[in-house]
């Protein structure tokens, strides 16, 4: 009777644990997986803003430009669709996932050619997202879960907050209000390379 008991354990204790690596082999895949993507580092950022800087200007002042009725928004493109939309109304947050051109036109109350304008202007500038909320926002690679962005500050920051800024191990002021920023996802690292 012992021997039941026993080795009932362990086909339990093994069914449970086939069902949890089949749940995250299938969460790896839904989100392009955990672990996939380079880590970058600010110095990394920086050779691309220089690269990319007219580009990632010209882009953001495109967006800066677009008329849209939303307090906070953004938009993220991979490939040649438009892989997050975000966007609140001031009463509720929308969150969209891989959709369809001609449904973001009717959402955003955009014309095709705006949207396709927008999303070239980015890819030109090595870019691949753009956010307004209070300053705009421009998403430079995901790496795994995590996500690096440069951010544009509206005016120069006082002195406190500038220390505040550059003793996190997730945001770097690099120069002309322009601030790296690395946002980590659940998994994974929280801060830029050179931190950890």
């Amino acid at each position: 009777m012992k021997w039941r008991h026993k080795y009932s354990f362990y086909l339990i204790g093994g069914g449970l644990l086939l069902i949890l690596i089949t749940y995250l082999i299938k969460i790896s895949i839904a989100i392009d997986g955990f672990f996939d993507g380079q880590p970058y580092s600010s110095s990394d950022m920086a050779e691309n803003f220089e690269r990319n800087h007219d580009k990632i200007l010209e882009a953001k002042c495109l967006f800066e430009s677009l008329e849209n009725e939303f307090e906070d928004f953004y938009i993220e493109f991979r490939e040649k669709q438009i892989y997050i939309l975000k966007y609140w109304d001031g009463a509720n947050h929308y969150t969209h996932r891989e959709i369809q051109l001609d449904s973001a036109v009717k959402v955003l109350n955009w014309n095709k050619d705006i949207l396709l304008h927008l999303r070239d202007k980015l890819t030109e500038a090595n870019t691949i997202s753009i956010e307004r909320a209070s300053t705009t926002i421009v998403g430079w690679k995901r790496s795994g879960m995590g996500m690096y962005y440069y951010e544009f500050l509206n005016t120069n920051l006082p002195f406190a907050s500038f220390v505040f800024i550059n003793e996190s191990c997730d945001q770097i002021f690099y120069k002309d209000n322009i601030v790296f920023r690395y946002a980590g996802g659940a998994i994974g690292p929280q801060c830029f390379m050179e931190y950890n």
